[in-house]
């Protein structure tokens, strides 16, 4: 069986919708809601957690530990998935694999050249990648067995409010970056894999204002980290 780990913060208006997909899978026996707003409250039976601060997407990480189930799937409040998306994870589930809907090859001299991504719904046969985002992923709970004391802590708030902190690896907002790397540090011989699927879709809200990805300081920092991976430079 498999637990999924939802992460929100300040989108609500499909999220209840999202997390009732995910209880009527029927492989799914748990799901995990950790709730950086501090106000979501639901009747579902789910593990809530409210957090009275906004820790970013880095509590998925700890809140795994809290899994009843060895196969982990982490997901954003802005999934708007189909039935069959865990059917088409688990034929291609391995151990040492963390699987996602869309992920990129570590294949150029800057990292706005490894895009676009490779995409789930445009492939037939699973493709191996060197980085796949925590938007939607498989994992094994083993792997979330990392020691976030590595990781910057910061507030969400405080860098989108104009914080500069390009010198630290990584921030708030880029926690599946970090996660790539804790990862590989403590097993090296993690694979990653694209799978091929039209199950995977995301609500519009994806691209709003809070959006990270719209967020101009995250490539910014993208491509410094990239370019010291590709240097052999020490990160964690």
């Amino acid at each position: 069986m498999i637990t999924v780990v939802l992460v929100c913060w300040k989108r609500f208006q499909h999220f209840e919708d999202t997390v009732k997909f995910w209880l009527k899978q029927p492989k799914v026996s748990q799901v995990i809601v950790m709730d950086n707003s501090g106000t979501f409250k639901t009747n579902l039976p789910i593990l809530l957690l409210n957090i009275n601060r906004n820790l970013g997407p880095i509590v998925r990480y700890p809140a795994a530990q809290l899994a009843e189930n060895d196969i982990i799937i982490f997901c954003d409040d802005d999934a708007n998935h189909r039935s069959g998306l865990v059917e088409d994870f688990l034929k291609h589930f391995k151990e040492d694999r963390i699987l996602g809907v869309m992920g990129v090859h570590w294949k150029g001299d800057t990292f706005i050249e490894c895009r676009p991504p490779v995409l789930g719904k445009q492939i037939t046969a699973p493709v191996k990648v060197d980085y796949v985002p925590c938007n939607t992923c498989m994992t094994h709970r083993k792997h979330c067995l990392v020691d976030i004391r590595t990781y910057p802590w910061g507030s969400s708030e405080t860098v989108w409010g104009g914080e500069k902190n390009y010198n630290k690896v990584p921030p708030v907002w880029i926690d599946d970056y970090w996660w790539r790397l804790a990862v590989n540090k403590k097993f090296p011989n993690v694979e990653r894999w694209v799978i091929p699927t039209k199950r995977a879709s995301f609500h519009s809200e994806g691209g709003d204002k809070n959006a990270i990805h719209k967020n101009p300081k995250v490539f910014v920092l993208l491509e410094e980290i990239y370019q010291k991976e590709r240097r052999g430079e020490k990160i964690l």
